[in-house]
């Protein structure tokens, strides 16, 4: 299983919230990256506010390894495994963003992704 830490330019749940909060449904998150990983892919996957603290950690699969979401190439990263507190915090995010209002599945495709610029403006990984 591939470990996946990603550092997230928040500096609290808050801001991720606000920024992101579109990008994640009960079961999966939208992870910008311009080097994902191959769909199928287990991950065992921590995600880390500015400060490197832990707020969403557990086990995965990428479940759609080439997207774009609002013109940022990356992945979908499906749930497996949340811990109970991780749980309860995806639940309390998507109280606050209406859950059901975005469909991550829709991912606009993307076979090519650019080569050279750094494309991960609000996250990286650690």
């Amino acid at each position: 299983m591939k470990k996946l830490r990603i550092r997230w330019k928040v500096a609290t749940t808050d801001e991720f919230l606000s920024r992101h909060g579109e990008q994640i449904t009960a079961d999966q998150i939208f992870l910008p990256t311009d080097k994902p990983l191959a769909k199928g892919t287990q991950v065992k996957f921590e995600l880390l506010l500015d400060d490197r603290s832990p707020f969403l950690a557990g086990t995965g699969t990428i479940s759609k390894s080439q997207g774009v979401w609002s013109g940022k190439p990356g992945m979908l990263l499906r749930f497996d495994q949340l811990s109970d507190e991780h749980a309860q915090f995806v639940s309390q995010l998507l109280d606050k963003v209406g859950a059901g209002e975005v469909d991550l599945s829709s991912l606009e495709d993307d076979d090519e992704l650019p080569d050279g610029e750094d494309t991960r403006p609000d996250a990286s990984p650690v």
